[in-house]
């Protein structure tokens, strides 16, 4: 008698998990345009009510794949960035003096230029935070054309 209880309480707790939890996924394509151009690198975020998340590359066209979506109402984020390069002084190691040979240090170091990649934000950085952005989508099953078009 006991046995068919626990067979049936496990058998109920197993349908209500794969019917309530989960709203399964969808394919989301589309295009990410920032004052009608096209955002050529980065990614495209879109987080679930349900707390799942998945995301997509940009491409030279500015279009992404998420092939894993949430399905139901999403928010979504928008990561968009470029390496640039910047230029500042340090220290320079002296030339090599030779063997047996030594200098007495000045307490100074000669400069040399010094090269730093930092990444910079193409698009305004309210995009990069789903609560900020204001981008909000629902998410049907199955395969859909969603795209977003940044304001400045």
């Amino acid at each position: 008698m006991r046995l068919h209880l626990v067979i049936r309480a496990g058998l109920f707790l197993a349908l209500a998990t794969s019917v309530g939890c989960s709203k399964g996924t969808a394919t989301v394509t589309g295009r990410v345009t920032y004052q009608d151009q096209p955002v050529t690198s980065g990614s495209v975020v879109f987080y679930g009510e349900d707390g799942r998340v998945d995301s997509g590359l940009l491409d030279a066209d500015g279009k992404y794949t998420i092939a894993r979506a949430p399905v139901g109402v999403v928010k979504v984020a928008v990561i968009a960035s470029k390496e640039t390069k910047t230029r500042s002084k340090g220290p320079q190691p002296g030339p090599p003096l030779g063997k047996g040979k030594t200098k007495k240090s000045s307490g100074e170091q000669p400069q040399q230029a010094l090269e730093t990649t930092e990444l910079k934000s193409t698009i305004p950085e309210r995009y990069n935070d789903p609560n900020k952005s204001g981008l909000v989508y629902t998410v049907n099953s199955g395969k859909q054309v969603i795209n977003i078009d940044l304001k400045p």
